[in-house]
């Protein structure tokens, strides 16, 4: 009777649930919204605390031999860390942006003299020009005239862009705020990480039985060690990718070497995927240039990615997370599909934490059968 109950409050807070699904979506998105800045600033201790703990443990070390040092180590770490923090912002900010700034200029200014060429180079072919106006308008290829359309197209949307000016200032605000929220919650994580960490274990044994508390504790255990180690060397690989870019480029005077670099460092932190995004940027910026150096650079990054994928990452990350290498893939496909970007980082941790889990199940209930079959032969031939 209890199980039956049981079983049929489940099943009516189930049908209830999925009944009033679009309003627990949005109390979830409310909540969300209200602990945003705080699980920022979580996920911004978790990356910061990487480079921290690695000071505290080697550079900073010695520290611990004089007992008036042994305080200042902490606080020293965490100053070092954000000054790092601090470089890459301004590194991103005053030397990548600027930089991509006037290539996209480049590129606008390109595009009139693309066009007139490709509009010579269409009646040398000797094609029907009245099936290729059908495709591109004549007024593409006069500049002038282009460029009333354009200004036309601008002028109609100036009440939209100035009734939504509002709207994107506050958006603005918004995002500088939760993230100097954020930014501080993260300081203030960094700054009492064990005594955090000795509350919750003791909140959690006061909460649940011990056996319980022991699997919570190995959990979060687990899933701190599979992401630090992920994040860690996908990191560190994406750092070695990039410079190896920048390096080379500057060797074969190849133009945006900086840019290219700093978008394959970024873009490799996507597993799989993401430095062939940074490839198909580099080639389209190095495309507006020069053609045969963006060719080039084409055959650069194969070279340099059989060096990194058959080398480098299985040197660096390797079997950081303990997945196989489908499971890698399906991770990465469905986390893309689910999140977008942040879900194809996201994703593999969490499978392989997932995977680790399960893994450890099987192997438990393997063992407990084999000894409840050991038992039952043993007991079996008592009996004979």
């Amino acid at each position: 009777m209890k199980k039956n109950l049981i079983l049929l409050t489940y099943g009516l807070v189930l049908f209830f649930a999925l009944y009033h699904i679009q309003d627990f979506k949005n109390i979830f998105l409310f909540i969300l919204g209200i602990l945003g800045p705080f699980l920022m600033g979580g996920g911004l201790a978790f990356i910061l605390n990487i480079p921290m703990s690695f000071l505290e443990r080697r550079l900073l070390a010695g520290m611990d031999a004089r007992p008036g040092l042994r305080k200042l180590r902490r606080p020293l770490s965490m100053i070092l860390t954000l000054i790092l923090f601090v470089l890459i912002l301004l590194l991103v900010t005053f030397m990548v942006v600027p930089q991509l700034g006037d290539t996209l200029q480049k590129i606008i200014n390109q595009v009139p003299g693309a066009i007139s060429r490709f509009d010579v180079w269409i009646r040398e072919q000797n094609i029907d020009w009245v099936v290729v106006q059908d495709v591109i308008p004549e007024t593409w290829t006069d500049t002038k005239a282009l460029t009333e359309k354009l200004m036309g197209v601008a002028q109609g949307w100036l009440p939209s862009f100035f009734g939504s000016a509002f709207s994107v200032v506050s958006t603005a605000v918004s995002a500088v705020f939760n993230f100097t929220v954020g930014f501080i919650f993260a300081i203030y994580i960094l700054s009492s990480k064990e005594k955090l960490c000795v509350q919750c274990q003791k909140f959690l044994y006061a909460l649940l039985p011990q056996r319980r508390a022991d699997q919570a504790v190995y959990f979060f255990q687990l899933v701190n060690k599979t992401f630090r180690s992920f994040f860690t060397g996908q990191c560190l690989e994406a750092i070695i990718l990039g410079l190896m870019f920048l390096v080379s480029m500057s060797i074969l005077r190849l133009p945006y070497a900086l840019l290219t670099g700093v978008v394959i460092m970024v873009t490799a932190l996507i597993p799989i995927f993401g430095a062939f995004i940074g490839c198909v940027l580099g080639a389209f910026f190095i495309l507006m240039v020069n053609p045969l150096q963006a060719l080039e650079f084409l055959i650069l990054f194969f070279v340099l990615q059989q060096i990194e994928g058959n080398i480098i990452y299985p040197h660096v990350v390797g079997g950081s997370v303990g997945l196989p290498s489908i499971w890698v893939l399906v991770s990465v496909t469905v986390g893309g599909s689910l999140l977008g970007v942040v879900g194809m980082i996201v994703f593999i941790p969490i499978v392989s934490v997932c995977y680790v889990l399960l893994r450890d199940w099987m192997y438990s209930s393997l063992k407990k059968k084999e000894a409840q079959d050991a038992g039952g032969e043993s007991g079996g031939q008592g009996r004979e």
